[in-house]
């Protein structure tokens, strides 16, 4: 009998696991974005699952990955997906603002949930630095020209 058994998932391994749902998420909202947007059951379906995606958020213990902006990006993405689903819902068309917003979020996502990876985290982290130092060494420019 397997009743007493029990099976621990590595926080490593549930952290891919996690991930890889995401990924999912992302590549069905991309789908459905471009090429069935009047779909009422796929964009129930996105809400669907990012509510979830906040839940167990909110659910994971708190190890300092997490973080009110981690949670605050998570509650973007449902109102924009609930923005979303109701202008389908009404017949209208996809908000194709809210819709780029959340994709842009969904990449920034996916791009701290890979930091932690031995090769990647490293060159992620110094990209998005150098980002910022463009980002600033540009807003210097524009300030003062």
């Amino acid at each position: 009998s397997n009743s007493g058994k029990q099976v621990l998932l590595t926080p490593m391994v549930r952290h891919y696991s996690n991930l890889a749902s995401y990924v999912v998420l992302v590549a069905l909202q991309f789908w459905t974005s471009h090429h069935n947007p009047s779909s009422i059951p796929l964009w129930t379906l996105i809400l669907l699952w990012s509510m979830s995606n906040l839940f167990q958020t909110l659910a994971s213990p708190t190890t300092g990955y997490y973080s009110w902006v981690t949670m605050l990006d998570d509650v973007v993405l449902i109102f924009s997906h609930a923005v979303i689903f109701e202008r389908v819902l009404m017949g209208g068309e996809v908000p194709r603002d809210l819709d780029a917003l959340t994709m842009i979020i969904h990449f920034g996502n996916l791009m701290k949930g890979l930091i932690v990876h031995p090769k990647m985290g490293p060159l992620i982290i110094m990209v998005l630095t150098m980002m910022g130092d463009i980002t600033q060494f540009l807003t210097l420019v524009v300030f003062f020209v």
